[in-house]
């Protein structure tokens, strides 16, 4: 009994709640974490998109949009990149052909696993709408005709 009346009770209650402690700080990091990574993932849609909308075509514009997605998250971490999933489709209200003017939405996703916590939260996304500004070659404009 003599242990408890020197004050060492005071160590056995923060034995008990330094686990709840430890939790807190590591849910706290994971919550940076992943703002980070919505942050990244808003800049890389718009990469992506903008690399999309000047495609010549849907298909042309769904490779460019992968390919620079890729790069960009790249240049953060490896880890994103084999699990990145990059998705073109219309809005909804919008007519389905790829012409100047009309709307496209690119949606980037990937799976997080933040600071290795073992919390599995699926896959984070961000989305955006540009307009497509793929050079309307009929009035003989040409994008690449421009560059300087």
């Amino acid at each position: 009994m003599s242990f408890w009346k020197k004050g060492s009770g005071e160590v056995f209650g923060f034995l008990c709640v330094s686990p709840i402690m430890v939790v807190l700080i590591m849910l706290l990091i994971c919550i940076v974490q992943m703002g980070a990574l919505k942050e990244k993932l808003e800049y890389t849609a718009y990469v992506a998109c903008r690399a999309a909308v000047v495609s010549d075509t849907l298909s042309d514009a769904r490779k460019a949009a992968k390919e620079v997605a890729e790069a960009d998250l790249r240049s953060y971490s490896a880890d994103y990149v084999g699990n990145i999933t990059v998705k073109l489709e219309y809005p909804s209200g919008v007519d389905h052909k790829w012409e100047k003017g009309n709307y496209i939405q690119c949606t980037v996703a990937v799976k997080a696993d933040p600071a290795g916590a073992g919390l599995k939260l699926g896959r984070v996304k961000s989305r955006i709408v540009m307009a497509i500004e793929k050079p309307d070659k009929a009035q003989g404009r040409d994008f690449d005709d421009e560059e300087n």
